[in-house]
């Protein structure tokens, strides 16, 4: 994938992401209970949501970040349970650079309607986010 990272003009980026699967889901135990693997459902929406990602060409933050995640209003799962697999998936994709408290300093998650789910990554700064919804400094 291109790397092209945020400019001082991109403050935030949206990306379109496949319904997450629930957290509950994404691994499963060896039959010798010696650790995990993942689940061939969560291999496949990695695999989907990766070319997915890819193809809308994100830019790609330094620093901390805010996210917002807005899932599919008919999706019935809790909502603490679907922001790990788009969380290390940006992760993974080298989006943003780790998901640790110095990183990622805010996550909301939303029910809309979407299809799937939407992610939005936008810049922080000491001060908060850099930019509300209206651009002007929080």
């Amino acid at each position: 994938m291109e790397r092209r990272p945020a400019d001082g003009d991109e403050r935030s980026v949206t990306l379109s992401i496949p319904k997450p699967p629930s957290t509950n889901n994404l691994f499963i135990n060896r039959p010798d209970g010696k650790g995990r693997w993942p689940s061939s459902e969560y291999t496949a929406w990695r695999k989907d949501a990766s070319k997915r990602v890819r193809l809308q060409r994100p830019v790609f933050f330094r620093g901390p970040v805010t996210l917002l995640l807005v899932i599919d209003e008919k999706n019935r799962c809790d909502r603490d349970n679907l922001i790990k697999a788009p969380l290390d998936l940006i992760v993974e994709l080298g989006i943003i650079e780790g998901d640790g408290p110095n990183i990622v300093k805010e996550i909301t998650i939303r029910s809309g309607a979407v299809a799937g789910a939407l992610i939005t990554i936008t810049r922080y700064d000491d001060d908060g986010p850099l930019f509300q919804k209206n651009g002007a400094r929080a």
